[in-house]
């Protein structure tokens, strides 16, 4: 679980939101999912959010990997305001 959540940040802030970028847009969507799994309080909203980010953590999984290189790729992420708290949190 620690690895898709760790993939789920990288992609989701690859999609850099304030940039615009498809990096960013995954970062936020991986802080989103990240937040909402922290708060869901039974297995069962647990399922029901990883359900609901599902399509956004694949396409971001796919981007991640369509990448050429990787590490422009983290080079963007960083940049990503999403991705920078995802990585504070825990």
């Amino acid at each position: 679980m620690k690895k898709m959540t760790y993939l789920s940040a990288i992609i989701l802030s690859i999609t850099l939101s304030s940039c615009g970028s498809k990096i960013c847009n995954c970062a936020d969507s991986s802080l989103a999912f990240q937040k909402e799994k922290k708060a869901a309080d039974s297995p069962e909203k647990k399922k029901a959010v990883k359900e609901k980010y599902k399509s956004d953590m694949d396409a971001c999984e796919k981007l991640y990997d369509d990448a050429k290189d990787k590490v422009a790729f983290m080079k963007e992420a960083d940049e990503c305001p999403s991705f920078k708290e995802l990585k504070n949190m825990k």
